[in-house]
Formats: structure tokens, C-alpha cells, sequence
């Protein structure tokens, strides 16, 4: 598997079978606390992913409010056949040690995410072991 990150493009070559991973986890150092309005604005990453015969592209958008209301929005693009399929789900938000406890509205789903802003840059998050960048 070959995965290459650059300004936000993730680009994967996927190999026959196996495990893949987008990007390995990335923790806060020791000591450093929670700074939740750091996670307040919308948080995008692209990528591939492909195999013999297979190609789709993604586009990953994180939203967090200051409210607490977050949305995630996903665009899935495949070129054979030609098609575009997006999603997205509504939800509301916290932050604890780390961690961002995600609801989701549309099925009371509970989720609990670690996050962090490389060496402090909070154009950068590391959200569930995703490299995303600040778009607003």
C-alpha cells in the first residue's frame, strides 16, 4: 500500500487484502489540555483509494460549532461508472482530555474521538488518526 499526504491530499494505492490505514494515530504530549475552541470551524481532507480496476475519491468535512452542533459531510466521487454519492450526518459535540465525545442525531450513536493539533498548529487536526486542515 502506498500512501502519499500532501497540502491535505491523502492519495492510497491499496494492495490485495489486508488492513488498511489512512494515517496511524498522532496523541497530544503529556500535560497539554484541552483547548475545544482550537476544534471550532470546518476541518477537510482528501484522498484515494484504488485497487486493480477500482478508483473513488473522497472529501471528508468536519464541522464543529460553537453551539456544540457539529455536521460531518462526505462526497464520494468514482469515475467508472461516473457517479457521486455524498452523505452526512448531523450531530453535537464535546471535549474532555483529548478527546471529542461525538452524538450523532440521526441514530443516538455515541462516539469518542481523540484529537490534536500537531506541534500546536491549529491550521492541523488530527482527528481519529486523519490529518485534516482548517477550511474556515
Amino acid at each position: 500500500m502506498l500512501g502519499v499526504l500532501a497540502g491535505g491530499l491523502l492519495t492510497i494505492g491499496a494492495c490485495t487484502g489486508g488492513t488498511r490505514s489512512l494515517a496511524g494515530p498522532e496523541r497530544p504530549p503529556p500535560g497539554q489540555g484541552d483547548t475545544s475552541p482550537s476544534l471550532i470551524g470546518e476541518w477537510q481532507v482528501s484522498y484515494m483509494i484504488a485497487g486493480e480496476g477500482f478508483q473513488q475519491f473522497y472529501t471528508d468535512t468536519w464541522r464543529f460549532d460553537a453551539t456544540g452542533d457539529c455536521r460531518f459531510h462526505q462526497t464520494i466521487r468514482r469515475p467508472l461508472p461516473e457517479s457521486t454519492v455524498t452523505r452526512q450526518r448531523d450531530c453535537s459535540w464535546s471535549t474532555a482530555n483529548g478527546r471529542v465525545s461525538l452524538h450523532f442525531l440521526d441514530t443516538g450513536q455515541r462516539m469518542d474521538v481523540e484529537y490534536s493539533h500537531p506541534g500546536g498548529d491549529t491550521s492541523r487536526l488530527i482527528f481519529d488518526g486523519t490529518s485534516y486542515l482548517r477550511i474556515r
